[in-house]
């Protein structure tokens, strides 16, 4: 848009819904998007969002980015951090504050007439917590030291990573990474039971060759099917506007297609003939079941 705002606000704009799962993804919060709302801000303009605790850290930590992208090095003095029980606000100036506007902060707060805490303001002497931390660290050099002491990621989402709800420094041993290990381990559990154990059962030559022979394929095509399903439902989750119409609209699309082109490709090689134990084509659930999973 050619339009310029005063103030650009990102309250209650994502429901508890959107981040029920650390694996789901949001572009509201990303480096990108941040460099897009300083783009319609006018000069001395203001982005405002609330966010529970670790969460408006790593906000915070991409439009850092975002104005250090800008040229800005003194980031510190473009933001102030005010807390209200669990959640914490920041406001996010395009412009340096001034010192009228630090002690205007500082006024309404001791007055009352902002309901909230102030934990970070540039040029204030405020207590140790998160917020004053980060940025002490930010302008020393240690962000690693403040990782390790308070648990949290101090890089920024990016379009091309926009797992904003990770707020753990490390992956592996977070909590997602013990999501992700439990879900597979209940899958394998599953594919175990309602797909091996039958096709034991059945009685064919040269068996194990050929289940395993189907298996390494099928496999292999399951998973090709699960990594470009998770591009394509990220990309088209910033197209649709949402992670429900893109899983919807990428599940049905390619297993509708899939359907379509094995249809095809039998239907190409009639002289094609199956053992009569494999009429029941045990591997079709093999097919869906990944794809699905």
């Amino acid at each position: 848009t050619d339009r310029r705002f005063d103030v650009v606000t990102l309250n209650a704009v994502d429901t508890a819904a959107t981040q029920s799962s650390l694996l789901s993804t949001n572009f509201l919060y990303t480096t990108e998007a941040f460099q897009r709302y300083f783009h319609v801000l006018r000069p001395g303009g203001v982005i405002f969002l609330t966010r529970p605790r670790p969460q408006l850290l790593r906000a915070v930590t991409a439009a850092v980015d975002a104005l250090q992208k800008r040229g800005i090095t003194d980031v510190g003095r473009h933001i102030v951090v005010l807390e209200d029980s669990d959640l914490l606000s920041a406001a996010i100036y395009a412009d340096p504050l001034t010192a009228a506007q630090v002690a205007t902060f500082e006024e309404q707060v001791r007055s009352g007439a902002l309901d909230a805490k102030l934990v970070y303001a540039p040029g204030l002497e405020l207590e140790s917590n998160l917020a004053s931390d980060y940025f002490a660290a930010l302008r020393a050099g240690h962000l690693t030291d403040f990782e390790q002491r308070h648990r949290v990621r101090t890089d920024p989402a990016t379009d091309d990573e926009p797992y904003f709800y990770q707020v753990e420094p490390s992956f592996f041993g977070s909590v997602a990474w013990q999501l992700l290990g439990l879900l597979l381990l209940l899958l394998v559990g599953v594919g175990i039971v309602l797909i091996l154990v039958p096709l034991l059962r059945i009685q064919l030559p040269s068996r194990n060759r050929l289940l395993a022979g189907h298996f390494v394929y099928f496999g292999c095509l399951g998973l090709g099917f699960m990594l470009v399903e998770i591009a394509v439902m990220q990309q088209l989750s910033l197209v649709l506007g949402h992670p429900a119409y893109s899983l919807s609209v990428t599940l049905a699309g390619m297993l509708l297609a899939a359907h379509a082109a094995a249809a095809s490709a039998r239907d190409q090689d009639p002289r094609r003939e199956f053992p009569a134990a494999g009429r029941a084509r045990p591997e079709v659930p093999v097919i869906v079941v990944p794809g699905v999973l």
